[in-house]
């Protein structure tokens, strides 16, 4: 399995987890997926 759909599906499984418990985890998404940009880049 490629690593970019292995991400992918974490993502997504992020969005249900933070659609199930509210805005803390969809807030700590937005953070995960800003760290993953950040970590892209440099």
């Amino acid at each position: 399995m490629a690593l970019s759909t292995r991400i992918e599906e974490l993502e997504g499984e992020l969005a249900l987890y933070g659609v199930a418990m509210g805005k803390g985890v969809s807030s700590a998404t937005f953070r995960w997926k800003l760290f993953l940009c950040q970590r892209h880049r440099g």
